[in-house]
């Protein structure tokens, strides 16, 4: 590496120039006029002008520092036996002496000149080559970590891109599933309207009949006897063992009393069967749930009642 300008800078660029008008000279005088002694005097010029240039910014060759100056040294050989020959075929001693001289002197100089320009603190071939195997061992991880960095940033690309058409997925089935929720509830609401309404007599009111029903009848079995008695025995003859008018009415009431009671603590089917659509998740064990706590009532008005308890608390829930 080169610092400053050298004095002999100045004597090797004039050696130079003259050695570069000798050269091209004598080859176009051995070689002729034509085109092949122009071409080959202009090879040998940009040849000898190139080593120098290589020479001075110190470039090395597969990172040997002599390989360059071999080069040069090995163009201006054939340069010099050129001009050697030049001279033989003038038949000029001196000029084949002389006219090899003059590239060689040139050359010579040109090496002093380099020396002299060259920092003697600069670092050798071999600390540069180590620098430059750092530099390039640097180099090739940064391009190494950017790769890597740029095909992960490929992957989450792809991995988001993957997410995002699954959530597209599910928000879609999400709003067929609701679409087909409304349309259902619709469907269901149309239905309830169109069935029509089954009024019938509170089972209280029929239980409660139906005890004072039986109530009377025992009532009646209970006068006819009585009266019975009264024509078997003369009325001479009391019969103490028949019951007092009074007696009966007061049986008959505490009967039917009794009865109405009784069937007023048994729970309603109404009660049962909302208890037990609430309990069971299908009607076919509410229904056999209802019958074995009421089994005097109707299997069929039962499952009806349990079917319509469902769709009313599946409405419900679904409004909710």
């Amino acid at each position: 590496m080169t610092t400053r300008i050298s004095a002999l800078a100045y004597p090797a660029a004039a050696l130079s120039l003259a050695s570069l008008a000798w050269t091209t000279w004598s080859l176009v005088d051995l070689l002729g006029t034509g085109p092949i002694g122009l071409t080959v005097a202009a090879g040998a010029d940009i040849i000898w002008a190139s080593v120098i240039l290589a020479e001075a910014r110190g470039l090395h060759i597969a990172g040997r520092r002599w390989a360059v100056p071999a080069v040069g040294w090995a163009a201006l050989l054939v340069v010099a036996a050129l001009l050697a020959w030049h001279g033989l075929d003038r038949d000029s001693a001196a000029m084949a002496i002389a006219g090899p001289f003059l590239p060689l002197g040139a050359k010579g100089i040109w090496a002093l000149a380099l020396a002299d320009m060259r920092d003697p603190a600069a670092l050798t071939p071999e600390q540069e080559a180590e620098i430059h195997g750092v530099m390039r061992h640097a180099e090739y991880a940064a391009r190494i970590a950017a790769a890597e960095r740029a095909l992960l940033d490929r992957r989450t690309d792809a991995a988001i891109d993957h997410i995002r058409a699954e959530a597209r997925a599910l928000l879609a089935r999400d709003e067929a599933d609701f679409e087909i929720r409304l349309e259902r509830l619709g469907k269901e609401a149309d239905l309830a309207r169109r069935t029509p309404l089954a009024i019938s007599a509170p089972p209280e009111r029929v239980r409660e009949s139906a005890g004072f029903e039986q109530a009377a009848t025992e009532a009646i079995n209970a006068i006819g006897e009585h009266e019975h008695g009264a024509r078997e025995h003369p009325a001479n003859t009391p019969n103490t063992n028949a019951p007092s008018p009074n007696r009966i009415r007061e049986q008959i009431a505490n009967k039917a009393t009794t009865s109405t009671n009784t069937d007023r603590e048994q729970p309603s089917v109404i009660t049962l069967v909302r208890e037990h659509v609430a309990r069971t998740a299908n009607n076919t064990d509410a229904v056999r749930a209802v019958m074995a706590a009421r089994p005097d009532a109707n299997k069929d008005s039962v499952a009806a009642a349990v079917r319509r308890e469902r769709r009313r608390t599946d409405s419900r829930d679904g409004y909710a």
